[in-house]
């Protein structure tokens, strides 16, 4: 009983601490004069104190990872709508495509960039003495 009464307080404050991330970033948005809507703000607090501890606090972690597992559900709401525009899909397919393949290729360009500035420098003699 008592494991599972230390599962259930995990539990609680990890639900509670996300919704806590949720509804910050959704306070936040309506003060700031950002452009981005609340949820998104809540995420990137829930990033920037990751980012800070170095890693997923453990009760966060605890909430979190049931959510994970049926992660696949979320997508149901998207699936249902692009199925309702599916008429509009067929005619505006070529816009679609150049747009999802065109934006793709902007993503993986700035990652690749970023990817590198991010990485410490190497002088030559260490790249030549890795490749042997």
């Amino acid at each position: 009983m008592n494991e599972f009464l230390r599962n259930l307080v995990r539990g609680v404050a990890g639900m509670a601490s996300l919704f806590g991330y949720y509804f910050g970033g959704v306070w936040l948005a309506e003060k700031l004069p950002l452009p981005l809507p609340g949820a998104l703000c809540g995420l990137l607090l829930l990033f920037l104190t990751c980012a800070i501890c170095g890693n997923v606090p453990r009760f966060i972690e605890y909430a979190a990872k049931p959510l994970l597992s049926y992660l696949a559900v979320f997508f149901i709401p998207a699936v249902l709508g692009a199925w309702h525009f599916r008429a509009l899909i067929v005619q505006q397919w070529p816009a679609l495509l150049l747009s999802v393949v065109g934006s793709t290729v902007v993503a993986l360009a700035i990652t690749a960039v970023v990817a590198q500035r991010c990485q410490p420098k190497r002088n030559a003699s260490e790249a030549h003495h890795e490749q042997r």
